[in-house]
């Protein structure tokens, strides 16, 4: 499905669109004219669909070059393992997601519990895959014309990243993974890595970017005046109170 041009988006669960499998985030596609990346990966238990979503949507799966992860949880990363074998993606992660998806490390990422309390069928595992690339905050990826630049934000887990792009029809996008959510929702979990100490820290980094599209990893995203619905989290962690969480 087409959101804005070089936007789409072609994965997503039951906390979203219902387009590709239902332990799925929001995959996103982002085409910068002569490349093509992904903005996370899925839970990977259904690859299919989400490249036959990217087909009928015009594109060759075969110019897919990268995944940029925002962070290792299984329904962001655990489809990186099959995307690679399938289409020899690059995959591009923080130093901290690298070390636990090249493990596939089922403790740190939280996957362990959250499957025994229901998040994940009981069989479902994450598969270990290389990680090509390691980013440094602040880093900028191309993706054709387009760049994308990695904003560091421990918070949700401790690996987390934003990526803020621009150089596309004068719309400036950030794709959020978990860290925050329209209405200034963030996704604090009872889970390995997730922090609200962190989190206060990361969000102020968020601040003045003057952000129009915002596109979270699940549930609804925004064309336009995506930065108040950011700044809500900013003045939420101003306050005593933890700020409202998605789940």
């Amino acid at each position: 499905m087409k959101i804005v041009n070089g936007v789409h988006i072609i994965g997503s669960g039951r906390n979203g669109l219902g387009i590709s499998n239902e332990y799925d985030c929001h995959v996103y596609l982002v085409h910068g004219g002569h490349e093509i990346a992904l903005i996370d990966a899925g839970a990977g238990i259904d690859i299919q669909q989400m490249l036959d979503n990217a087909a009928t949507e015009g594109y060759r799966i075969e110019d897919i070059s990268k995944i940029l992860l925002t962070h290792a949880h299984a329904d962001h990363s655990g489809g990186c393992a099959a995307l690679k074998s399938e289409l020899g993606v690059s995959v591009i992660a923080s130093s901290e997601a690298a070390d636990l998806l090249r493990r596939g490390d089922e403790e740190g990422t939280g996957l362990t519990f959250a499957r025994s309390a229901g998040w994940y069928p009981p069989d479902y595992h994450l598969q270990p895959c290389e990680v090509d690339v390691e980013l440094e905050d602040g880093q900028t990826i191309g993706v054709g014309d387009l760049r994308l630049r990695a904003i560091k934000t421990p918070g949700h887990s401790r690996d987390s990243i934003c990526y803020l792009m621009e150089g596309m029809d004068e719309v400036t996008c950030l794709f959020t993974g978990d860290t925050v959510f329209l209405r200034g929702f963030i996704s604090l979990l009872n889970a390995p890595g997730s922090s609200v100490q962190d989190y206060c820290q990361s969000i102020k980094k968020l601040a003045g970017l003057g952000v129009d599209a915002l596109f979270p990893g699940h549930l609804g995203f925004c064309l336009r005046g995506g930065q108040e619905h950011i700044n809500m989290a900013i003045e939420a962690f101003e306050d005593l109170p933890v700020p409202k969480s998605m789940f």
